[in-house]
């Protein structure tokens, strides 16, 4: 949704409102703009938003036939079209508008229309075996004491290998004031409006129409 607050204020106070001045200044997913859409259901400080809009997954074992991906349904209840993507990869689009597809096919960026739906699965693949202990990853890491965090936050865990964890593990030694989110190894993924304006709130970035997917390792954390 795209929000235009001094409509929202003429309206509150019964006031006329002339609909070809709209100028959006604010962009939600479940009613909430980034960072709050990363906070849980039902939080205590957004009473009137009740629904996070991070996605969490497990990382599937390529050819386990147990797995199955998340089902995401878009739907588009603003009067602008939106073009939204994950980063890490592509959706299966498999229904539109209540109507499922015959054949499903891959999209990135999957534009949706004022009044519009989606349906679409997402998973992410361990086709590297990353989460293997014993699978060498074949990227040198800088030392800690070389990486730089913006705000002296990070989602990275501090090992490349998603299911990394524990103590002694590398986000126990992160630079001091540094303060690491990852709980074990899981990754984190953007995911937003390709609409770049809409990935903001009231002019400044990020925030808007922006969330996170979060890949846990097969199986789960511990």
């Amino acid at each position: 949704h795209e929000i235009d607050p001094k409509l929202h204020a003429r309206v509150e106070h019964g006031e006329p409102f002339d609909i070809s001045t709209r100028h959006e200044r604010y962009w939600t997913i479940n009613g909430r703009s980034m960072p709050d859409v990363l906070a849980d259901n039902g939080v205590a400080w957004l009473p009137t938003q009740p629904y996070g809009a991070m996605v969490r997954i497990e990382a599937t074992i390529p050819g386990d036939p147990n797995t199955r991906p998340a089902l995401i349904r878009y739907a588009n209840a603003g009067l602008e079209n939106h073009p939204f993507h994950p980063h890490g990869n592509n959706m299966e689009v498999i229904g539109h508008d209540g109507r499922q597809y015959d054949e499903s096919f891959e999209n990135f960026t999957t534009t949706i229309g004022s009044g519009q739906t989606y349906d679409l699965f997402f998973k992410w693949e361990d086709v590297d075996a990353w989460a293997s202990e014993s699978n060498a990853v074949a990227v040198t890491i800088p030392g800690q004491l070389n990486l730089v965090f913006k705000d002296g936050v990070t989602f990275y865990s501090g090992d490349p290998r998603l299911g990394y964890g524990g103590a002694g593990a590398p986000q126990d030694t992160f630079p001091p004031g540094v303060t690491s989110f990852n709980e074990c190894g899981e990754f984190y993924y953007p995911w937003h409006s390709h609409a770049l304006n809409e990935v903001q709130n009231f002019d400044e970035g990020f925030g808007g129409m922006f969330t996170l997917v979060r890949v846990d390792p097969p199986g789960g954390c511990p």
